[in-house]
């Protein structure tokens, strides 16, 4: 059954690319990246990245990565809850701007010039067809569909 642990499990993906700078798996196609989601365990943090993320903060990214819905935090509330509670410096909106502005350009520029064979996969959805199979659905099943 699908439920609210299938966004917990993309909020740990995208904090594993936040913290490491590249996604939790790669794979020269797309299915191969989506069997890397289904099977493997991603590599931990503390190895893959180039900063120093807190234990804490890497067991947390990785209990939102794990396979079994069970195992993630339950709810958003809950995972609000651990990360609220970890011992890790608070930014403030004016020291986040002052990040960026003095980033921005780095960022913006990274990807330019990647090799061809090094670009992320990506999976197009269309959303048009999806959009009639969920019209047809009460608005109560609509929150619980998604991925496992």
């Amino acid at each position: 059954e699908v439920d609210a642990r299938a966004d917990i499990y993309a909020v740990g993906a995208l904090a594993y690319f936040l913290v490491a700078g590249s996604p939790p798996f790669d794979g020269d196609t797309a299915m191969e990246v989506m069997t890397h989601h289904v099977r493997d365990q991603p590599e931990p943090l503390s190895v893959r990245s180039r900063r120093t993320a807190p234990a804490a903060l890497e067991a947390l990214v990785h209990a939102c990565l794990a396979k079994e819905p069970a195992d993630r935090p339950a709810t958003m509330g809950e995972l609000r809850a651990a990360l609220t509670a970890l011992p890790i410096e608070r930014w403030s909106e004016a020291a986040a701007a002052t990040w960026w502005r003095e980033r921005a350009g780095a960022v913006a520029g990274r990807g330019q010039g990647a090799p061809a064979e090094r670009s992320p996969a990506t999976v197009a959805v269309d959303l048009g067809r999806r959009q009639g199979a969920a019209s047809a659905l009460e608005p109560t099943q609509l929150q619980h569909t998604g991925v496992r």
